[in-house]
């Protein structure tokens, strides 16, 4: 990611859309705070958000932990979350600020972890727990992130922007908050 951070203060007016928000506002927010580096801190690892759904759409295949609480998470996401459904509905017409701000707060990230990880826990086949398996492998995958994070060398006056899907934020600002390390500030504070 600094390699191509590198890139982008050679020629700052080019637009970089190659690594989505990293590229198109971290860059930029890096740039105008003077920073000569940035960190990627993301760590892929192989787990599948749709197994569930392939077990669902395979005839020769039953979901025998949870199919209804599964099926549900998955067609009515935003059932359990009422407060943000309208909102979440008129998302196109928001400004990009709304946008910001409503997949930023605590609601939706809780929302995200659900809708995207927590509903696999529902899912399984006999005795097995391959929903869960998956599931702890995206868990997995942030607690790295998190670990990444602390490898970075910081002192009390450093600031830190992490830009990351709301799934991962939502585990994130756990361990953040939980951390004797970090002061965490809200985020909508500047997006409002």
């Amino acid at each position: 990611m600094n390699k191509v951070y590198q890139e982008f203060l050679k020629n700052p007016s080019e637009l970089n859309t190659q690594y989505g928000e990293l590229s198109m506002v971290g860059f930029d927010v890096a740039e105008m705070s003077g920073l000569n580096k940035v960190y990627g801190i993301d760590n892929h690892m192989g787990y599948n958000y749709s197994v569930g759904n392939f077990i669902e759409n395979s005839p020769e295949l039953t979901n025998t932990i949870d199919p209804a609480t599964y099926l549900e998470i998955t067609n009515n996401p935003l059932k359990a979350y009422p407060e943000i459904e309208n909102r979440n509905n008129n998302f196109d017409n928001l400004s990009l600020l709304e946008k910001l701000a409503l997949i930023n707060e605590p609601i939706m990230l809780d929302y995200s972890l659900n809708a995207n990880t927590d509903k696999l826990f529902y899912v399984g086949i006999d005795d097995n727990f391959i929903g869960a398996d998956h599931a702890a492998l995206f868990y997995h995958r942030n607690i790295k992130i998190y670990s990444k994070l602390n490898r970075i060398k910081m002192n009390k006056n450093d600031r830190v922007l992490i830009l990351m899907g709301s799934a991962h934020m939502a585990m994130l600002r756990e361990f953040i908050m939980r951390s004797p390390k970090f002061e965490m500030v809200n985020s909508l504070d500047y997006l409002k």
